[in-house]
């Protein structure tokens, strides 16, 4: 079975669609391809172009493709699952018509990623 390796902007230390601390994201991309990869994830979503004809034609000047992409909310709050939802089908659209095969659903995180304070209890349902 061949092994496809690429890479995603978190390897690049990008943890939000736009923080001024982190790598732009046409540096993102050329440096990706300079590496040698083909392939790439899309990162947080907004970090690289979300309109799909820029994005495709950013990643072909490159000879990238787009593996995948994936959401971060905080599921646990059932008032933010129609966000989400409608989130997740404007990704999955994006995803979908630039022949990505992966888009995976990741609970937030508990602690603020610059600070690292507790932002969140961790809660476990009893009834699961």
């Amino acid at each position: 079975m061949p092994i496809k390796i690429g890479s995603a902007p978190a390897a690049w230390g990008v943890n939000f669609p736009s923080d001024p601390q982190q790598t732009s994201w046409s540096r993102y991309l050329d440096e990706v391809a300079e590496a040698g990869y083909e392939w790439t994830e899309l990162g947080p979503y907004g970090y690289l172009p979300t309109d799909r004809e820029t994005l495709k034609r950013e990643l072909g000047q490159r000879g990238l493709k787009l593996a995948g992409g994936f959401l971060m909310p905080v599921l646990e709050d059932p008032a933010a699952w129609p966000g989400i939802e409608n989130t997740l089908l404007v990704l999955g659209e994006l995803l979908a018509g630039l022949g990505a095969k992966f888009l995976v659903l990741i609970d937030d995180v508990y602690t603020d990623q610059h600070t690292g304070e507790l932002v969140a209890e961790a809660t476990l349902d009893e009834d699961a």
